[in-house]
């Protein structure tokens, strides 16, 4: 029995992602896409549209994904710093995992922005920003339960611990040390004292 279409897409999604995370968008071909999709020219133009609408989508994909982990660690943590601990951990985790090129898809996007269409950098600025919002509103939650100084500036945490990740996921891309991630997390927890 064939597997609904909506898998397959998905499936071909994940793997488009992949190439574009490899190689950026301008290294990727259409015949990179398609071995790695495993369709043919005609169904990646026909479901997906051009090379830049399927890298766009890719990017969308690869935004929900992450963002929909994030929320649930944030939202499962019995404390600030647990919270910061898992949040860390899922970025090292998706940094250095196998199935995965290396570093993160965003960071390695952005760091070849030259490129990179407006909208392209619009769906990149907005994750960083759902980001930071989401880590503004954690900390600050926890700040009020008296976990934090009454006196610290939660945004300026919560922009510390995203330019940590991305710096992270850079350091991943260079040498994939899941050591040296777990050594750069432990010392950033420090902040929180």
């Amino acid at each position: 029995m064939a597997r609904p279409k909506e898998f397959e897409r998905k499936e071909a999604l994940a793997q488009a992602m992949k190439v574009f995370w490899l190689k950026g968008y301008d290294g990727t071909s259409i015949p990179d896409l398609i071995e790695a999709m495993a369709i043919s020219r005609s169904s990646l133009y026909d479901t997906f549209g051009d090379k830049r609408q399927l890298f766009c989508e890719t990017i969308e994909y690869y935004a929900a994904m992450v963002r929909q982990r994030r929320r649930e660690i944030l939202a499962s943590a019995p404390s600030l710093r647990q919270g910061i601990v898992c949040f860390l951990q899922e970025i090292i985790d998706l940094a250095v995992h196998e199935g995965y090129p290396g570093g993160c898809f965003f960071t390695n996007t952005a760091t070849a922005l030259v490129t990179a269409d407006q909208e392209t950098r619009e769906i990149i600025r907005g994750s960083a920003e759902k980001m930071e919002d989401e880590l503004t509103a954690f900390i600050a939650k926890w700040q009020d339960r008296g976990e934090l100084a009454a006196g610290r500036d939660v945004r300026s945490l919560a922009r510390f611990f995203v330019a940590l990740a991305t710096g992270m996921n850079v350091d991943a891309r260079r040498r994939c040390n899941r050591g040296v991630l777990e050594d750069m997390a432990k010392e950033a927890l420090t902040v929180l004292n």
